[in-house]
């Protein structure tokens, strides 16, 4: 015997997503920011980390028009990346080889 009981018709609570410590919902499009390199960790990894939070933030709220870009930077002498929303342009897989 199961010592697990079933039950019916309770509803699941909704999905919550936490806020965001990148600006997400204050970009527009061309818009970026600078995310200084953290401790322990290289300024691509830091960038790395806010990159593929932006990825899921324009999947969850279905945004397919825009992208997110990433470059290493140093600015004011302080490593780091510079994040970038920017416009997909085209159908950039149609053109990929095998």
């Amino acid at each position: 015997m199961n010592e697990y009981k079933i039950d019916s018709n309770v509803p699941a609570p909704p999905a919550q997503h936490g806020s965001s410590k990148y600006p997400w919902d204050e970009m527009k499009e061309g818009d970026s920011f600078f995310i200084p390199k953290r401790e322990g960790r290289t300024a691509r990894e830091t960038g790395n980390l806010a990159y593929m939070a932006g990825r899921q933030w324009l999947w969850r709220n279905n945004i397919r028009h825009l992208k997110v870009c990433q470059r290493l930077a140093t600015e004011n002498g302080v490593e780091g990346s510079r994040i970038w929303l920017v416009n997909r342009v085209g159908n950039w897989r149609k053109g990929r080889k095998k």
